[in-house]
């Protein structure tokens, strides 16, 4: 029989994220939103918690629990309760380390992933963005001029027009200012 209860380990997360967000998400989130701040120790006690570095395998330095979107969803409900800026603040790194670990190379999960297992919490994210509104992530276009932060962007190895051609992740680094694609390679200039 199916059941859509969750299971024991995801009920011991859910109530471990339900008691940070009520101890200590709570009692700051308005002071928070009016100077505009996330102190430093809260967010360190949540990486420390390990949401992030939970799901990385041990050969790239976590403790190789399950990945599961049920339980990303649950564990982000209950810390949305606490905040929603602070939980986004917390969680952002997963839109950076996971893509890297289902879709990175293995060069680039060696190199990136370690970081995200350390003591302190690492800043970063992805992005997915086109200059319009209302585009298709299957059918990209942009290969030029990218400004960002530093992101995982999804594009078209071959040809850009070339519908069938898979996506393949490209990493740019803080700072990157312009990506070309000539004959299927990263030019970086």
């Amino acid at each position: 029989m199916i059941s859509f209860s969750p299971t024991e380990e995801q009920q011991m997360i859910v109530s471990m994220a339900k008691q940070f967000a009520s101890d200590e998400m709570r009692k700051i989130y308005r002071q928070c939103d009016e100077e505009g701040t996330i102190p430093e120790g809260l967010i360190d006690t949540a990486w420390k918690m390990g949401l992030t570095s939970s799901s990385i395998p041990e050969e790239y330095g976590g403790p190789g629990g399950e990945r599961s979107a049920i339980t990303g969803s649950l564990i982000a409900e209950e810390l949305a309760w606490g905040d929603l800026s602070i939980t986004m603040h917390v969680l952002c790194p997963a839109l950076f380390a996971y893509p890297v670990l289902e879709m990175g190379t293995d060069t680039q999960r060696r190199k990136y992933l370690p970081l995200f297992c350390g003591e302190k919490y690492k800043a970063a994210t992805a992005a997915l963005i086109e200059p319009r509104f209302g585009f298709d992530p299957c059918s990209l276009s942009m290969a030029r001029n990218v400004m960002c932060l530093s992101l995982l962007k999804l594009t078209r190895c071959s040809s850009m027009q070339q519908k069938t051609a898979p996506l393949r992740p490209l990493l740019l680094r803080k700072g990157q200012r312009d990506l070309r694609l000539v004959s299927g390679r990263e030019i970086w200039a």
